[in-house]
Parts: C-alpha cells; sequence; structure tokens
C-alpha cells in the first residue's frame, strides 16, 4: 500500500514540473516567427497552466496542513499568487489606455510586497512557536503601507516619478525615474527575506537535520537566478522561458512547499504526501522519507 502511495505522489510531482516546464515552452513558443499560431491562443493556454498549478497546490495546502496560522499564510500567499497571475494577464491583453496599463503596472506591486512578507510572517511564527500570540501580524502594516504608496503613486510621485505627461505614462523604459519609496519597497523586500533567512537557520540550527531549513533558502536564490538567465537570453535576442511574474510567483511557492516538505509547517500526518517521498532536491524535496 506504502509503494502504492509512494508510486502516485511521484507521479504528481513529475506531472507538476511537466506543467511548469510546458508553462515555459509554451511562452518560448510564443514568438513572431509562429505567427500561424494565434497568439490569443497561446497566451490563454499558458495562463490556463499556471492558474491550474496554483489552484492545486492551494488545495493541497488546505489538505495537508493543520488549522494553524501557517496555514493562513500559505493560502494567503497562494492567493497573492494568483492575484499577480491575474494581473498579468490583464495589463498585456485587456488593458488599452495607459491610464489602465498603469494601473495594472503599480498593482504588480501587491503580490510583489505581500508574498515575502507572508514568507517572513511565516518564518517568524516558526520561530515563535506554534502556540504563541500572532505578534507577527504587526508585519502587515508596513507592507500595506508601502502597497499604498505604489498605488497612489499619482498623487505624490515618491514611487515613480513621471519624465512625461502623466495621462501617457504607461511604465515603459526612460519615460520615469524612482522616488525614494521605490527604494523602500525594494528594501522590505530584501529585508523580509534576509530576516525570513535568518530565523529559519537560527530554529532549524538546533535541529538534528538542520539542512532542513536551507530547502526554502534554495528557491529563493532562484528568483536571481531565473532573471539573470532571462536578462541573458535577451541580450541574445531570445525569448524569454519565464517572465517576472512566473519566476517570482512559483519561486515563492517552491519557499512555501520547501517549508511544507521539511516540516517547518504543521502538517496533517494523515494526508499523503503532495510530492512524494524523495532524498534528493528535485522540484520540492522531502528528506523527512513519509
Amino acid at each position: 500500500m506504502f509503494s502504492i502511495c509512494v508510486h502516485k505522489n511521484w507521479q504528481r510531482k513529475r506531472i507538476f514540473v511537466a506543467f511548469l516546464l510546458l508553462g515555459g515552452l509554451v511562452h518560448f513558443l510564443n514568438r513572431k516567427d509562429y505567427a500561424y499560431v494565434p497568439d490569443t491562443l497561446i497566451y490563454c493556454v499558458n495562463f490556463a497552466i499556471y492558474a491550474g498549478l496554483i489552484l492545486y497546490w492551494i488545495q493541497s495546502v488546505r489538505d495537508r496542513l493543520t488549522r494553524s496560522p501557517f496555514r493562513c499564510y500559505a493560502l494567503a500567499a497562494g492567493g497573492m499568487m494568483l492575484l499577480y497571475l491575474l494581473i498579468r494577464t490583464l495589463k498585456y491583453r485587456i488593458a488599452v489606455t495607459a491610464a489602465e496599463i498603469r494601473t495594472f503596472w503599480y498593482l504588480f506591486y501587491v503580490p510583489m510586497i505581500m508574498m515575502p512578507s507572508l514568507f517572513l510572517m511565516t518564518c517568524v511564527r516558526f520561530h515563535a512557536g506554534r502556540d504563541s500570540k500572532p505578534r507577527e501580524l504587526v508585519l502587515l502594516i508596513p507592507a500595506a503601507l508601502l502597497a499604498g504608496a505604489v498605488l497612489t503613486n499619482d498623487l505624490h510621485f515618491l514611487v515613480f516619478i513621471p519624465q512625461i505627461d502623466l495621462a501617457a505614462l504607461r511604465g515603459d523604459v526612460g519615460t520615469y525615474t524612482y522616488g525614494a519609496l521605490y527604494w523602500l519597497v525594494y528594501v522590505w523586500i530584501g529585508l523580509c527575506f534576509a530576516l525570513g533567512v535568518f530565523f529559519l537557520l537560527w530554529k532549524a540550527h538546533g535541529f538534528s537535520e538542520w539542512q532542513r531549513g536551507l530547502w526554502p533558502i534554495l528557491f529563493l536564490a532562484a528568483i536571481p537566478a531565473l532573471t539573470a538567465l532571462n536578462d541573458a537570453l535577451s541580450a541574445r535576442g531570445l525569448q524569454r522561458i519565464w517572465q517576472v511574474p512566473e519566476i517570482h510567483i512559483f519561486s515563492m511557492l517552491g519557499v512555501f512547499e520547501a517549508c511544507i516538505r521539511s516540516r517547518l509547517m504543521p502538517r496533517n500526518e494523515n494526508y499523503p504526501a503532495f510530492f512524494g517521498s524523495m532524498e534528493i532536491p528535485a522540484m520540492i524535496t522531502d528528506a523527512s522519507g513519509v
């Protein structure tokens, strides 16, 4: 019975990775020299693949995690991933006027800010213990203030400073410069990641297998690594495999999944493992062997 369960979970893991790679391939094929393939069809297929993967993961989190702040933070992060994907679609496929495009450009920063904040809240909760008061909720205040500052940029220009008439601002390179709050946003994102890693390593260091605390860090490192790969492809005139939103989304999904698989979040032990018991880091790993 156990071998059948492991086999099924290994199949789920391979299917998940295969669809993630398929999404990248579909995007890569969406080039001018493949103009005979309807661009809208390719985009819809791409969106369906990514949205399906995120929804599948969210449902698995609901089943695998016990009722706790950890599950709330993971589900909230999953919601931010879906929001990120939806904003990307609306910006590039629905928005027409400069005002609409600018609005969705600003909205990108909501999940960009909230996902690292939820990661830090998870790490603080892990370090403080499950039964302590949820003091980490205070971290939502600076995150919400920064997100609100970006969304209201047209009123103060403290994040993006237009170099052209505001009515024509769409977010194109060279049409704006950065204000003080723009740098503060990225300081906050970097601080969330740095403090989260610190809390993970501090707490995990006391475990007999403290290396488990390293798996979330590997997925965080995937963000700059994949971004650099995309930049290298663009510099050589090649189509990017994944866009920035997909890199952020699935790297953060990997971070939360690694926290679950490493038992940094309280799991429902009666539920079969999402990606099977693996001893090596493939897409998501579980060194616990269950």
